[in-house]
């Protein structure tokens, strides 16, 4: 890519301004070598939020208007990008671009059990419980406003005598707090709930996603999940999973018992919604599992630069560190490629369970299990070359000792 470009690149305001960039220079199509190339311009110019943008718009398989498009992400070029980052010492923007293939929420009945994947992108989906068979909505944003709307008076008479309702909270909450969400579109949405301590789960600039009872609408549909969860109301938060933290807090009362909860499903169903509940199990632990290579390659790099500044001090070691890292970025691009390919058959999973077509329903399924079978033998390839590799002993030498 030529100097001027890349300069060009660098002053982009977005990824659709650097896709028209782009495009202006090329003959056909966009190609995923040009679009790696422009990545690392970005990431060299400094601009590593503008290379994460342009592949979360690769991961979205391009845009529904005409014009110039942006190709479809390979794993090849996701794990590109984060070898570029660590490289760069950008350890946040890399965590972030794993955070991109999607972010798993718990469920707000069993925060052990995952709920759902969520996309970065998407504002608002409507999802089903395989493990409880209720149906939950879950709102995505960007917080711009935080408030403290009313804080409950742990102790004194009036807390005693009014059963803790202080200030309109609901026993058991210590404070009632107001959100406001802005989404990929701009459009905000302003959520209400309470809390059991006095801390705010999530701060401005906080990308979170709330899961809440849905709203009427959606509940008078004929869904295949439409009874509401236990003790909520139409709209109600319930969870609320902090992206940028990590961690998961629950919303208002907590109840123990169950109610109007839908019947058995067929079995062909509800098969997959059992596979739909454990590739999001396994997709949680890819992610965790990436985004330690991540880290290990951040810090190992980090050391190769220092080395390298003390010339003829370390020759030895630095060729030690120049093959862990090579060893560690190949594993990130095999981790890249087994996240691909359970996302995917994840989102035919929730095809197939959408569609809802009885009669079809159980050839289809036959199509999953084949897609599942690869998967789980891309899974077993991997975890035999990573124990096969004498390399991860010596990337934990070199860490401990750096």
């Amino acid at each position: 890519m030529d100097a001027g470009l890349s300069r060009e690149l660098s002053r982009a305001s977005g990824p659709q301004d650097a896709l028209h960039l782009l495009a202006a220079g090329e003959a056909g199509p966009l190609t995923t070598d040009a679009c790696r190339q422009a990545m690392q311009a970005c990431v060299d110019a400094g601009r590593a939020d503008l290379a994460r943008g342009v592949h979360a718009e690769m991961l979205r398989g391009g845009s529904r208007e005409e014009g110039p498009q942006w190709p479809a992400a390979d794993a090849e070029t996701s794990a590109a990008l984060l070898c570029m980052l660590c490289r760069a010492g950008q350890v946040k923007a890399a965590l972030g671009a794993l955070q991109d293939f999607g972010h798993v929420v718990p469920s707000p009945l069993d925060p052990e059990l995952p709920l759902a994947l969520v996309r970065t992108l998407e504002a608002t989906q409507n999802v089903a419980d395989a493990a409880s068979r209720y149906e939950f909505q879950i709102v995505s944003g960007t917080v711009t406003e935080t408030a403290v709307e009313a804080v409950a008076q742990r102790r004194g008479t009036l807390w005693a005598s009014t059963g803790g309702r202080v200030l309109g909270a609901r026993p058991g909450l210590a404070s009632v707090h107001r959100l406001v969400l802005e989404d990929a579109a701009g459009r905000r949405r302003a959520l209400r709930f309470g809390t059991t301590d006095d801390a705010l789960p999530a701060k401005a600039g906080d990308v979170v996603s709330v899961a809440c009872c849905p709203e009427r609408a959606v509940l008078s549909k004929d869904r295949l999940f439409k009874a509401m969860p236990p003790n909520a109301k139409p709209g109600q938060p319930m969870l609320l999973s902090n992206q940028t933290s990590g961690k998961s807090t629950p919303l208002g009362a907590r109840a123990a018992h169950r109610r109007r909860q839908h019947p058995q499903a067929q079995e062909v169903r509800q098969g997959l919604l059992a596979q739909h509940l454990e590739l999001e199990r396994r997709i949680a632990a890819i992610l965790e599992s990436a985004a330690d290579t991540v880290q290990s390659c951040a810090r190992l790099h980090h050391l190769r630069s220092k080395m390298a500044g003390l010339e003829g001090t370390y020759t030895m070691r630095l060729e030690r560190v120049k093959a862990s890292l090579q060893w560690l970025e190949s594993r990130l691009e095999k981790q890249t490629e087994l996240l691909r390919a359970a996302v995917r058959v994840l989102a035919m999973v929730e095809v197939e369970v959408e569609l809802q077509e009885g009669s079809e329903l159980e050839a289809r399924s036959s199509g999953i299990e084949e897609e599942l079978t690869r998967l789980d033998e891309i899974d077993r390839l991997q975890q035999g070359w990573w124990e096969r590799s004498a390399a991860e002993d010596e990337v934990e030498k070199l860490l401990q000792t750096s």
